[in-house]
């Protein structure tokens, strides 16, 4: 009997409404008439393991910019979190010689009894953000890139 108490707590604190994510914007690249590559993952990172969202594959483009539309949704965070930590995770080759680079963009944390969280985001990939890979290596050999 002295569980009951116990697993009502496990239940109440698992028992959570879902709450719905959705990150919109537009990734550009100020390379007029250069065909330019970009992957996006929108997440809920997580102790453990991160929670992707949703993700768009290797998008390759000549315009200069390209807009999306990302969803996801989550019940609860977990036991003991109190807070969903969202990101998005850019990769790109919008840059001079090709390399391919990464960019983040964090979230304050938002309380998990929010119901919805919306996410704008619109980087300028132009040579921006940390080199990954050089032109001749083969992309799909970055493990960080094949995870996704």
């Amino acid at each position: 009997m002295k569980l009951l108490p116990l697993l009502q707590l496990v239940v109440l604190a698992c028992w959570t409404e879902a709450t719905e994510f959705e990150a919109t914007g537009a990734v550009h690249c100020d390379k007029p008439g250069q065909t330019w590559c970009f992957w996006l993952t929108f997440y809920e990172e997580d102790f453990i393991k991160d929670d992707v969202f949703e993700a768009i594959g290797a998008k390759c483009s000549r315009r200069q910019s390209w807009p999306y539309q990302l969803k996801g949704v989550e019940h609860g965070d977990g036991l003991f979190d109190t807070h969903f930590e969202v990101a998005l995770h850019v990769r790109h080759n919008c840059t001079k010689y090709g390399e391919l680079r990464e960019m983040w963009k964090f979230e304050k944390p938002y309380p998990v009894t929010m119901r919805k969280i919306s996410v704008e985001w619109s980087p300028v990939l132009t040579n921006q953000g940390k080199v990954i890979s050089f032109p001749g290596q083969e992309w799909s050999q970055s493990s960080k890139f094949d995870n996704e």
